[in-house]
């Protein structure tokens, strides 16, 4: 295993969505794919009817979450911080505060636009599927016109 990714719900939400959730199964087992149970339980589960993959490891993230600025995170979002930093992680997400505090944390962190870009070049999601849900995906992430350009634009 070379490492560790951390998803946040706009991660798993963001995929689920538009059918490939399944594709980052990709990453596993080069990768150890983790969430938090509590975003998995209250945050995903009840938008998504979709089981664990069995690629996915969901961890409980215990103790109470001291935000020393209140609000700009929710609490799944401290949970995904602490376990990215507990576990010497790579945090995937496309929230800028969290990446944002993140970085300030020293926790190495990933845009979910590049993941989804590598993904498809390395065939986790099929050339149908991506073309099938691409604008659906952009419609629902609110990126800048670059990064959306630059997901159109991928290829395999």
């Amino acid at each position: 295993m070379e490492g560790r990714l951390v998803f946040d719900n706009t991660v798993l939400s963001g995929f689920a969505t538009v059918g490939w959730l399944s594709g980052l199964g990709i990453w596993h087992p080069e990768y150890e794919l983790v969430t938090p149970e509590q975003l998995w339980n209250e945050e995903f589960r009840p938008s998504h009817d979709q089981e664990r993959p069995a690629w996915l490891t969901v961890r409980a993230v215990g103790g109470r979450i001291d935000a020393e600025r209140p609000g700009q995170l929710s609490d799944t979002d401290w949970r995904c911080l602490r376990l990215a930093d507990r576990l010497d992680a790579v945090l995937v997400t496309r929230d800028a505060p969290l990446k944002g505090r993140a970085s300030e944390a020293g926790v190495q962190t990933k845009w979910q636009g590049s993941l989804l870009i590598e993904t498809f070049e390395a065939c986790g999601i099929s050339t149908a599927a991506y073309e099938d849900g691409v604008e659906s995906y952009l419609a629902d992430a609110h990126l800048s016109a670059a990064v959306e350009d630059a997901i159109r634009a991928a290829e395999k």
